[in-house]
């Protein structure tokens, strides 16, 4: 049986979190194509690619940590569809449902019964528990842990090694600051930080 062969990519962002989803990319057997300047480098993005690879179609994936900044790119690119990249050292429960290019980092877990949006980061070694919900565009910091039944909204941030409680709410772009605890439901835009977060 012929393994099929993983498809090139094409990553818009050139900054450290790029080079993070290049590698991850690599380290599943794929090359990486191209790396496009972030904006205000880059004028334009250019696209579509499909079917223009020899062997097949390109891919493409937003490799900038910034949420904004991701989502803005991805509605201004003309892309018909968005590659997902997953490290191979990543364990993903076979019925979790994974959005459109989204990055599942190395080390990363991700639990039975979760749902992660689009475009969202889970970052090197975070930690995703069973029956989660995260929205479009969050990102979730390296070492970050979500326990079961949280739900993160669309375009909110987990810091590096925050722990977010049982059946806990981040509201949309709320931000949870490196290191804090939450044990009480965040409000969309709000930012805290601390154990536990306030």
């Amino acid at each position: 049986m012929t393994r099929a062969r993983t498809p090139d990519l094409i990553l818009f962002g050139a900054g450290g979190h790029a080079r993070v989803v290049a590698e991850a990319w690599r380290a599943a057997g794929g090359a990486v194509l191209f790396v496009a300047p972030d904006p205000p480098d880059a004028p334009g993005l250019p696209g579509p690619w499909t079917d223009t690879a020899p062997g097949g179609a390109l891919s493409a994936h937003v490799a900038v940590g910034d949420n904004g900044l991701r989502r803005r790119l991805v509605g201004e690119a003309r892309v018909q569809s968005w590659q997902g990249v997953r490290h191979p050292a990543a364990i993903i429960a076979p019925d979790a449902v994974i959005g459109e290019g989204t990055l599942i980092g190395a080390l990363a877990v991700i639990q039975p019964m979760v749902r992660v949006g689009a475009h969202v980061i889970v970052n090197t070694a975070a930690v995703v528990e069973h029956d989660v919900e995260v929205g479009a565009f969050a990102h979730l910091g390296p070492r970050s842990v979500l326990l079961g039944g949280v739900a993160v909204g669309e375009g909110a941030f987990v810091g590096a090694g925050a722990v977010v409680l049982p059946g806990r709410r981040i509201g949309a772009g709320a931000v949870v600051g490196a290191g804090a605890v939450v044990s009480r439901d965040v409000p969309s835009g709000a930012t805290v930080r601390g154990v536990p977060a306030r």
